[in-house]
């Protein structure tokens, strides 16, 4: 090995050198390298991460600081609740959660669906024996029925819920109007042709008129106006032959209307007989 004045470090020059062979039995020769400067931005940890490819999660663990104790950050809204804007759709085979308000505006037709998109369920029903008429009435059938009595139950509040009355063989109860409504009159006439009052008025209330009986205690034949208030309009003229008694009776659904309410109803006898004798059948109506 040449020695060389213009290389200090006795570094061999290539040109004009020999190589330099160690025996098998020697150490390796060391070398020492001065103190170099690094190059900028160069890496000095031991271990540097690998940061993986993209879709392919990293071999080492690569955090960002974000909230308290490195929890990491959430970008999918998972876990808070999101505000909501614009439309909204829903369909039958999820569940949507909205929190707040939610404006609906209609528009066309909005169809209920019973439970399927095809709209081909059929829907629930609380009588699953519904069938068509003049079929056999199937065994799973709920019969409507009503409360048999053989006499009249203890009577109700007014505005309070009652259920419809039948005898005891299912005939329903009905009646052409509430008991409480009906009225009757009686009135004697003796020895005069003036006009009588033989229903009294009730404010507010139309008395429509569906009975009338009239009795002459005379031998003399008279004839009685019927009118539907003091100096009213005629309503009907009864005729009664002397000791006799004439009258009328209607269904109330069928009676003799009165054209205005508060009014009372009057009779007129044609002759001053001994005495007439009047009963006057009544329903108020408003």
């Amino acid at each position: 090995m040449s020695y060389n004045p213009q290389n200090p470090n006795g570094s061999a020059i290539s040109t004009n050198s020999a190589p330099v062979v160690i025996a098998s039995d020697q150490s390796a020769v060391p070398i020492t390298v001065g103190s170099l400067p690094l190059p900028t931005a160069a890496a000095t940890s031991a271990k540097q991460p690998a940061l993986g490819t993209a879709g392919t999660p990293s071999a080492d663990i690569l955090s960002v600081q974000g909230a308290t104790s490195m929890t990491p950050l959430k970008v999918d809204g998972s876990a808070v609740t999101q505000p909501i804007s614009g439309s909204v759709t829903t369909t039958p085979s999820g569940t949507q959660t909205v929190t707040g308000t939610v404006a609906s505006t209609q528009s066309g037709i909005w169809t209920v669906q019973p439970g399927n998109t095809a709209n081909t369920t059929a829907w629930l029903t609380a009588d699953t024996g519904t069938k068509a008429t003049n079929t056999a009435v199937p065994a799973s059938a709920s019969y409507s029925g009503l409360l048999a009595q053989t006499a009249n139950p203890a009577a109700a509040t007014a505005g309070n819920l009652v259920g419809a009355l039948a005898d005891k063989l299912g005939k329903q109860v009905v009646v052409g109007s509430i008991r409480d409504l009906k009225a009757n009159q009686i009135t004697t006439i003796t020895a005069s042709t003036a006009e009588t009052t033989i229903v009294t008025a009730v404010a507010s209330s139309f008395l429509d008129l569906y009975g009338l009986i009239v009795t002459n205690t005379s031998p003399t034949a008279i004839n009685v106006v019927i009118k539907d208030a003091t100096a009213g309009t005629t309503r009907l003229t009864i005729a009664v032959p002397g000791n006799d008694t004439r009258g009328l009776m209607l269904p109330e659904s069928g009676a003799i209307k009165q054209s205005a309410v508060t009014n009372n109803w009057t009779a007129t006898v044609s002759n001053a007989v001994t005495s007439v004798i009047i009963t006057a059948l009544t329903v108020a109506n408003t």
